[in-house]
């Protein structure tokens, strides 16, 4: 939301441009709120909040400065008293102040400020204030504290961390006063980023970070800061320099612990032993053993801001910044209690993991993304621990995190540690080997160095899928049969991706498990169209697309749905009935499926190409790119550019599209092998377009040149053209399809429309309307094609534009 500042805003910033350089920068919305309640008629208390370093007292001070009208400003710090010192000491300076009388017509000139620096223990106590300031004249509190004071009639400024911009100029300015200077060029920009994001934007820790280019580099100081072993002795003020805050961060850290009671403080001590965020279940297992509850002791370091809503990973989360981490983890590790409550979050995420495993080999990927939710990384983080202190420990939770990693990527930690603890064979359970075995192989698959691997992956997949026909559990058994099909299709063996198919058909009509079934025909289906068996293929991916409809297996659907539409549409009976592409990438996106988002966006672009729209395959395969990440799968960067080679063909951009091709030229014809044979034949024939375009010779040359390119080169090369493709007809505003709302869409489509307004996900409006999943697709692929859009985004912003939802 763009904030417009008022006529007295304005006002502000000329008070702001009156500080010391740096002094109130980014600060101006907190100021203009902080000097409208200074006002004649404003609140007799007014609360300045924020964490410890986000520069309250300067702002009160500004503030103070900027606005005219008191007759008296009166300062009392109150740093370690209690609430009863605090109260008889206000009472007691209250009793020698003045009592103020209005005079005349003034407006507000006999007004008294008092005001109370590090209040923290008064913010509970707003009654007592109100009493001790009736009958005392024209008095305004304004008190600063870490905690907000929640009470009626009390005026609240909130002063949060910098923004990134505002942060990044505060760092430069600070470097400025020790005279270290350095470029705004983008190695130093970086630097500075890091920097601002290790110390959460807190403009203390800035200015006392910025003070340390007196003694080392910028490199250095932002490696330095980045380990929690240093970054607190860092970020205190050297005693060579006489500029900069008198105190550091540890002290304000110390300050703000000692405020709490004894169980918020061991608490405090045991949650940082998470890196990231947490759920409030995490918090109760590593606390265990150490406190009876911790509600109220959750509740007390919220207060202070020593853990902080993380607002970015979901409802309900929490985070400790970097810097209390490390302070906290500096106590933990002194009272010896750091094992210990390692251990317990390691156990947590244990059976967390071991939880969504489960349900994730009975087909029910939303009960384990459920289960996982967003502890992913923190899994990870637990997972780095239990490798030194318990390998079979570390084996298990490893290969109960493949699922996870496989469809959300960023698996080379997770590679790493799979890789290494399968390297030896431990005695006992063979089923964590099993596990880990088939997610090594089937990461390793889709690897851009699959190829120069393939002898291991196979002898990985071999051995993995051994132990599973050994073991005899069903359900690992036929996750160890998909698993062998993926892998086999990416290394280009499509006879033994057709026999795992064939033998994961049988083990799932023997158990009666309808899902499997229906995965493993749909299987089935994609590969036998590789080999240009279309009939059978449709027939055999249609009776699994029907399998997972009547099951409610979502995944299942889009599937199935995904391989009937990359057939040849003369052999897929009742095309214009399947699920739109758009609807099978919106589940893939529900799902995290980043693997099958990617496929789905690569057929959309081919779909856009195939109708000779190269606008809307750019903006498809940009789309495509942006998944991708900087872990490539295997052929995903070869695909955007072959999409690429293709639109420029289209463009007749003969040049570039030779320039790309060679860019990827290696990589093209194992790929071709496995590629549905219309496309392969269609690229084929693109290259033969631009050879005879542009001559033998400039054609080779072009693809010479291509060759040179790294992996990093190329990706700015085609996403720059692709950009160059979209950018170059903007797409108009949709207009409104119809006269009247009724008109267009059902009274169910309205409704199923509303819910989809409210964020809801096909199974959430199943629920909330009492209808199965399968009959909310049919309804959305109805409201998009009304509607002319491709997914519920734009549903939801077309159909506010034409007033079929409310702006808000």
């Amino acid at each position: 939301m763009t904030v417009e500042p008022a006529a007295s805003d304005r006002a502000s910033d000329a008070a702001v441009a009156a500080l010391p350089a740096g002094a109130l920068l980014g600060r101006g919305l907190e100021l203009a709120a902080m000097r409208r309640l200074l006002e004649p008629g404003g609140p007799v208390i007014i609360n300045v909040t924020g964490a410890r370093g986000a520069g309250k007292s300067t702002l009160v001070w500004a503030a103070l400065d900027a606005t005219s009208g008191f007759a008296d400003v009166r300062r009392l710090e109150l740093t370690g008293q209690s609430v009863t010192s605090a109260l008889a000491g206000l009472r007691h300076r209250l009793s020698r102040m003045p009592i103020s009388v209005r005079r005349g017509d003034a407006q507000g000139e006999d007004r008294t400020v008092l005001h109370l620096e590090r209040a923290d223990m008064l913010t509970r106590s707003a009654r007592e204030l109100f009493e001790l300031v009736s009958g005392r004249g024209r008095i305004v509190i304004v008190l600063e504290s870490v905690p907000r004071m929640r009470a009626p009639g009390v005026g609240v400024v909130y002063v949060g961390p910098l923004n990134a911009a505002d942060a990044e100029e505060l760092f430069r300015r600070r470097a400025g006063s020790v005279a270290a200077g350095f470029d705004r060029d983008k190695s130093s920009t970086a630097y500075i980023r890091r920097i601002c994001a290790v110390v959460d934007a807190n403009p203390l820790a800035i200015e006392l970070a910025a003070v340390r280019l007196s003694m080392m580099s910028l490199a250095a100081l932002a490696t330095v800061l980045e380990s929690p072993e240093h970054s607190l002795a860092i970020l205190s003020r050297p005693a060579t320099v006489v500029t900069g805050p008198a105190r550091g961060v540890r002290a304000d850290l110390a300050e703000g612990h000692e405020a709490t009671s004894p169980a918020a403080q061991r608490l405090l001590d045991v949650l940082s032993v998470f890196e990231g965020s947490f759920g409030l279940e995490a918090v109760e297992a590593v606390s265990a053993g150490v406190l009876t509850h911790c509600y109220d002791s959750l509740g007390e370091l919220l207060d202070l801001r020593l853990v902080e809503l993380d607002s970015a990973s979901g409802a309900g989360r929490y985070r400790l910044s970097r810097l209390v981490r490390g302070f906290a983890a500096e106590r933990l590790a002194a009272s010896g209690g750091r094992p210990a409550a390692q251990g317990r979050r390691a156990t947590y995420y244990c059976e967390l993991a071991r939880r969504a495993s489960a349900a994730f080999d009975d087909v029910e990927e939303d009960e384990a993304e459920r289960i996982l939710g967003e502890d992913f990384a923190e899994a990870l983080a637990a997972l780095r621990w239990l490798r030194g202190d318990d390998p079979r420990r570390a084996l298990r939770l490893a290969a109960d995190l493949g699922w996870a990693a496989d469809r959300r990527g960023g698996s080379a930690g997770l590679m790493e540690v799979l890789v290494d603890l399968t390297r030896v064979e431990l005695a006992g359970d063979q089923r964590p080997r099993r596990d880990a075995l088939l997610w090594t192989a089937a990461i390793g698959s889709w690897s851009p160095l699959a190829a120069d691997r393939s002898e291991l992956i196979r002898g990985q997949l071999a051995e993995g899928v051994e132990l599973a026909r050994r073991l005899a559990e069903p359900l690992p058994l036929l996750r160890a049969l998909r698993t062998q099909f993926v892998t086999t299709m990416a290394l280009a063996d499509i006879g033994s991706a057709i026999a795992s198919c064939a033998e994961g058909i049988q083990v799932a009509t023997r158990i009666g498990h309808v899902r499997w079934l229906g995965r493993f025909e749909i299987a089935s289906g994609a590969t036998q169209a590789v080999i240009r068996q279309y009939a059978e293929a449709a027939r055999v991916g249609a009776s699994g697309l029907a399998r997972a409809i009547r099951s409610g297996d979502e995944e299942g659907i889009a599937l199935g749905s995904l391989s009937l539409h990359a057939m040849p549409p003369e052999y897929v009976e009742n095309r214009a009935e399947l699920p739109p592409l758009e609807a099978v990438l919106e589940i893939f996106g529900n799902q995290r499926d980043v693997t099958y988002q990617a496929h789905t966006l690569a057929t959309l672009a081919q779909e856009a190409i195939d109708a000779g729209d190269p606008v809307a395959a750019a903006e498809w395969t940009l789309r495509r790119l942006g998944t991708l990440g900087e872990e490539d799968l295997l052929h995903g960067l070869t695909i955007c550019v072959m999409l690429g080679v293709h639109i420029t063909r289209m463009h007749g951009d003969h040049v570039t599209g030779a320039h790309l091709h060679g860019s990827v030229a290696s990589y093209v014809e194992p790929l071709l092998t496995i590629m549905a044979p219309v496309h392969a034949q269609l690229y084929r024939a693109g290259l033969d377009i631009l050879r005879k375009a542009l001559g033998d010779s400039e054609f080779d040359a072009q693809v010479a040149r291509g060759q040179l390119l790294d992996r990093d080169r190329t990706l700015i090369e085609v996403t720059g053209y692709l950009r160059q493709v979209a950018d170059a007809a903007p797409a108009a505003a949709q207009p409104c399809p119809r006269a009247e709302p009724h008109g267009v869409l059902t009274a169910r489509e309205l409704q199923v429309l509303c819910l989809l307004g409210r964020g809801l996900r096909n199974k959430e409006i199943a629920a909330e309307l009492r209808v199965t999943p399968k009959t909310v697709m049919h309804h959305t692929v109805a409201i998009y094609r009304k509607l002319g859009v491709r997914g519920r985004l734009e549903a939801v912003t077309a159909a506010t534009r034409c007033g079929l939802l409310p702006v808000s």
